[in-house]
């Protein structure tokens, strides 16, 4: 939706009929008779989308009225790139038709449905739907600011995207942010840039009016070191999206208009990226990803995709295509992951560290009359326990290694499932866990040494698999051997 479109006030006195109109992903079926937004452009209609086989979809559909094409076809130029780096809301189908009454076809864009506009949800208290449909909580809360901080991360994670491809959205208002719940906690809000009037770090491009308030009190009212040392006073496009940034988070967590902001509410927040030095030069740099958005993703406990999770490696490779989200996984990923019908191969690393791979360790040393040198899985280092999570990490490489996959149990029939390995294959995965293991260790600075000592990193096992005492590579093969077991922990097989 373009920024210059008006809300409808009131709903038509003869109600027509309900709007709907075939996708290549299903059926738009309007909620609602009259559109929500409706200009001399475009009419816009909130609803759902449904498909046989699957659950209904939230989704928008935005109809084009006007004769000049080019509106549309700027639209969907946009849509298109940005439904590539995953920027903005899902795109189900570009180039749908609906027919009125008149018989005349006009052009449709459906979409996934991004919610509640966020200047909406921040000044107006207005309820961000979803799963549990409420107000954004209030200011000063804890789950206020796990909200802000989420939607904060979401934002970074697509103006990045764009960025490393030479693209500027140029007016990241909450005006054009929406948001949405997937879940009850507060960082399961998701929040969409949507209105992509792109450009690129080239372009000239005037300052649309509705955001000129932005830009004033940005780029006019604070002291202008910040414009005097561009050449002819110019404003980049970076730095009105990082100042447009920076003045979206003013409001989102002050709840007071951008023309508010002070010079010093520029820099405010915990990553600078367009600020003021002591001397009053202006410091802007690009988004970085892992300075910027790894640190807040770990602090929201949204979960990584690539290394906390067990994954079938078609699976990750899918992911990585369609819902990459900074590296992370939220409710709405997650949500999307089990529409596939495979959630059952996502197993928590940290679960099967902590619940399966150390107490079966625990065991197996105690067995030989050993005591273990901690009693649990938190008393360890914190080296020691990513080295019980690495160990975890690893278990779809050995299984691949042998030729096999991992699966949910019962998705595939009993015959081709695994249910002990060779002693070819189990003596081959201890090799293989050996290996990983001092690999590890190396990485970490570990050395050789004829005695065990943690706090100096030192290991006698630090040697090639074959010169292992008969007690090390027991506890290797104790790896290799209760591999399924693991897996079967957390409701996966190995299958042929």
């Amino acid at each position: 939706m373009d920024a210059t479109d008006e809300v409808s006030p009131h709903a038509p006195q003869a109600s027509p009929p309900s709007f709907s109109c075939q996708t290549s992903a299903g059926r738009f079926v309007a909620g609602n008779l009259s559109p929500f937004v409706s200009s001399g452009r475009k009419r816009v209609f909130r609803g759902e989308l449904l498909a046989a086989g699957r659950e209904a979809r939230n989704a928008v559909a935005i109809e084009f009225v006007s004769p000049d094409a080019s509106y549309y076809g700027r639209e969907v130029a946009a849509l298109s790139r940005c439904s590539t780096l995953g920027v903005g809301p899902a795109v189900y189908d570009v180039a749908a038709t609906h027919v009125d009454a008149d018989g005349a076809a006009r052009a449709v864009i459906v979409e996934e449905d991004a919610g509640t506009s966020l200047e909406s949800a921040v000044f107006d208290c207005a309820s961000v739907p979803g799963i549990d449909a409420a107000p954004l909580a209030p200011l000063g809360s804890a789950a206020r600011e796990v909200e802000n901080e989420k939607i904060a991360f979401d934002l970074l994670v697509q103006l990045n995207a764009l960025h490393e491809h030479g693209l500027y959205h140029r007016d990241v208002r909450p005006a054009n942010v929406c948001v949405r719940r997937f879940g009850p906690r507060p960082q399961d809000i998701r929040a969409f840039l949507v209105d992509h009037e792109l450009v690129t770090s080239a372009d000239d491009a005037e300052v649309p009016a509705v955001a000129r308030s932005y830009d004033k009190t940005l780029f006019s009212a604070l002291p202008r070191s910040l414009v005097a040392e561009r050449p002819r006073g110019t404003v980049t496009s970076l730095m009105r999206d990082l100042g447009y940034l920076a003045a979206l988070r003013f409001e989102l967590t002050t709840g007071r208009p951008v023309r508010e902001m002070t010079e010093r509410d520029v820099a405010w927040g915990s990553w600078p990226l367009f600020s003021y030095a002591e001397n009053g030069a202006v410091l802007v740099r690009r988004i970085d990803p892992a300075d910027d958005i790894e640190p807040l993703g770990c602090k929201l406990g949204l979960a990584p995709a690539d290394v906390d999770h067990i994954f079938d490696p078609r699976l990750l490779g899918r992911i990585r295509a369609e819902i990459w989200h900074g590296g992370f996984l939220d409710a709405r990923d997650l949500q999307i992951v089990e529409s596939w019908g495979q959630s059952e191969l996502v197993a928590s690393v940290e679960r099967v560290a902590r619940d399966v791979i150390y107490p079966a360790w625990v065991r197996e040393v105690e067995s030989r009359g050993r005591t273990p040198e901690y009693a649990s899985f938190d008393d360890q280092p914190e080296l020691l326990q990513e080295s019980n999570r690495d160990q975890a990490r690893d278990i779809p490489a050995k299984v691949r290694a042998l030729g096999y996959r991992i699966a949910g149990i019962g998705t595939a029939g009993p015959a081709e499932r695994v249910t002990a390995f060779a002693p070819a294959e189990a003596e081959y995965l201890a090799h293989l866990e050996h290996r990983r293991w001092m690999e590890e260790r190396l990485r970490n600075g570990w050395t050789w040494g004829e005695k065990r000592d943690d706090a100096q990193r030192t290991h006698p096992d630090l040697v090639p698999y074959d010169e292992l005492s008969e007690a090390s590579k027991a506890l290797d093969r104790l790896a290799a051997s209760s591999l399924l077991a693991i897996l079967e922990e957390v409701g996966l097989g190995v299958y042929r």
